[in-house]
């Protein structure tokens, strides 16, 4: 195939993830025509001159293009445009399969499933061995450059003002790194946190939406969670179904785990507020960016800096101006996020609870800071450590740099599909 279609203009983080692998499309010598789905009328006329039978393939996030009843899809006889052109869909899914049941349940002919947590592909060949897989491609990362946005007044102490005779672009561009990043002494954020915060009870209403029996056994499979962090949602939650309910059926399960995504969103939470709330009550300073945070319970919040929701660029920016990044996984046992790389890019020291992957790609204390959500408390301690060791943490961010440039860009995920786009490999 020598012709991409993607698709922006819906989810911003998306977005970035679809532009950096279109780059390297182009690189390759393909031919990528970006539907913004924002504008679908300007757009929806410049794809059709552009796609061609037998010699297009697609290449989404998240079901971008491939939403049962949208444009795409003929009304009265459900036939997508992608299976009149021969066209594969390779669709990357960056959540859990079991947020996706009505879209799974309705793909095009030449859909190919593509998985960012070797657990998630489990999950898909159990429930839904039918569909065309890829099993596993992790998410990457986005360095930005520094002279883009940064300026002296916006460095720590001590680097704030332009030498005499130099302009700003100038001296920001003597002090950066080899890399290209800020260097750890100029960066004014000690600890960096991006995402959104939510409590556990702002999901009572799904928690509680068939009374009281029904809170109980949904709250038992949260405190299964907490209490042993390295299983999935679905397996906790099988073994307290299958304890109430021996016989139940594949479909059975599949069914009910489609309708208990609210505990998926309940322990992120959990996990993600404790993560903080070490770090703060420990005496460390955490710049955290998203959503409520001013809902975290902590003992001393003098240290928790709230800088508000922002701009998944914004997000990028906030890493660049810090020594460490913290991640907290979205639950991937068996992925990464695209956190993890995104803070190694861009010269950030990453603090991260593991997963499987993680174990196999990173050395802790050595590329990165890793901990476990059984062991959240000893976190602060290592975190500490390498603030007090100057030397070691640029050492730390070095290391992770390089692994992060070698692997996981997302020219790499490119370059990875390619020989699926070109036929070299085939998907049974």
């Amino acid at each position: 195939m020598n012709k991409i279609v993607m698709f922006d203009g819906e989810i911003e983080t998306q977005q970035y993830f679809t532009y950096q692998m279109r780059e390297e499309f182009i690189r390759q010598g393909k031919e990528v025509f970006t539907f913004n789905l924002s504008k679908v009328g300007g757009s929806l006329t410049g794809l059709m001159r552009f796609i061609e039978k037998d010699n297009t393939a697609l290449v989404c996030f998240n079901f971008h293009g491939i939403s049962p009843g949208d444009i795409f899809q003929d009304e009265e006889t459900g036939e997508w445009l992608w299976d009149a052109i021969h066209a594969p869909v390779y669709n990357i899914v960056v959540d859990h399969p079991y947020y996706y049941p009505g879209f799974l349940a309705n793909v095009p002919k030449g859909y190919i499933h593509i998985s960012i947590d070797k657990k998630h592909d489990e999950y898909m060949q159990r429930f839904y061995p039918q569909i065309k897989r890829i099993p596993f491609l992790p998410l990457a990362g986005t360095q930005l450059n520094p002279l883009e946005f940064i300026h002296a007044a916006d460095l720590a102490e001590g680097y704030q003002e332009v030498p005499e005779g130099m302009t700003e672009q100038e001296y920001i561009r003597s002090i950066l790194t080899p890399e290209g990043n800020l260097p750890i002494e100029a960066r004014p954020i000690d600890i960096v946190f991006t995402g959104n915060y939510a409590t556990p009870d702002k999901f009572d209403k799904y928690k509680n939406r068939n009374g009281e029996e029904y809170a109980i056994f949904y709250q038992g499979i949260v405190d299964d969670l907490i209490e042993h962090p390295w299983k999935t949602i679905e397996e906790a939650a099988e073994a307290h179904i299958r304890r109430e309910i021996p016989e139940v059926t594949e479909a059975e399960l599949k069914e009910t785990f489609d309708h208990m995504i609210f505990i998926d969103l309940i322990v992120r939470g959990i996990t993600r507020g404790k993560a903080v709330q070490v770090l703060v009550d420990s005496g460390l300073k955490v710049a955290v960016f998203g959503d409520g945070w001013n809902e975290l319970k902590c003992e001393h919040p003098e240290n928790l800096i709230d800088g508000g929701n922002i701009k998944s660029k914004e997000c990028l920016e906030m890493i660049q101006k810090a020594k460490l990044s913290l991640n907290v996984m979205p639950w991937f046992k068996d992925g990464a996020h695209d956190r993890i790389f995104n803070t190694m890019l861009n010269g950030s020291a990453l603090i991260s609870d593991s997963s499987k992957y993680l174990e196999d790609i990173l050395k802790d204390e050595e590329d990165c800071i890793l901990f476990t959500l059984d062991a959240i408390e000893e976190m602060p301690a290592k975190v500490k450590r390498v603030l007090e060791h100057p030397e070691a943490l640029k050492k730390m961010v070095k290391q992770g740099y390089d692994l992060a440039h070698k692997s996981h860009l997302w020219a790499h995920r490119a370059q990875f599909l390619m020989p699926y786009i070109d036929g070299e490999i085939t998907v049974d």
